[in-house]
């Protein structure tokens, strides 16, 4: 059951999710997707990186680069397919917003070491099936764990990443030639 709310709802949802009941009496309502797009942002920022839990395996997962979304997500096929190489999910209250004002709850948050190039961070994720429109969502915590700066320059698309030791200049990966 999801709820459509406004900006400045905060929602109190009973939710059933696999005969499995969960209460989100209070719980934080985190914006996934960006309302308003511009044409410069229209082909999106993609890059490898790697998750690293307490186990040191390191496992490869495409993530987009969401200078607008408000929390780090996972795909729920995605971290279903990975999960026994990390670190168990941790229960969450948190409920997502998408750019449409559905609201979902998360389905747990994992967290470990992000590792991009020679550079790494901590980070939280929370688990979301997003119907396969991304892998992982970078969002603006992962992005000031990294200290990044995101530019657009000369028709290149430039994110800069940079830990305690070194700096990671990454090119977007995706080579889509969006038509807005």
């Amino acid at each position: 059951m999801a709820a459509v709310l406004g900006d400045d709802v905060v929602p109190h949802i009973d939710y059933c999710l696999y005969d499995s009941e969960f209460i989100f009496e209070y719980c934080d309502v985190f914006t996934v997707g960006a309302r308003g797009r511009t044409k410069e942002a229209a082909r999106a920022f993609m890059h490898e990186v790697y998750l690293e839990g307490s186990l040191k395996i390191r496992v490869r997962v495409i993530a987009t680069v969401d200078d607008d979304a408000l929390v780090n997500v996972i795909d729920t096929r995605i971290f279903e397919g990975i999960r026994n190489r990390l670190d168990p999910l941790v229960a969450s209250k948190r409920v997502l917003r998408m750019a449409n004002g559905t609201l979902v709850p998360s389905g747990g948050t994992w967290t470990g070491r992000v590792i991009v190039g020679n550079v790494c961070a901590e980070g939280a994720f929370e688990i979301f099936p997003s119907g396969g429109a991304w892998d992982m969502l970078f969002g603006k915590p992962m992005l000031l764990a990294f200290d990044a700066t995101h530019k657009y320059r000369y028709g290149g698309d430039i994110l800069t990443l940079n830990s305690d030791n070194d700096t990671e200049i990454l090119e977007n990966s995706n080579q889509c030639k969006c038509v807005c």
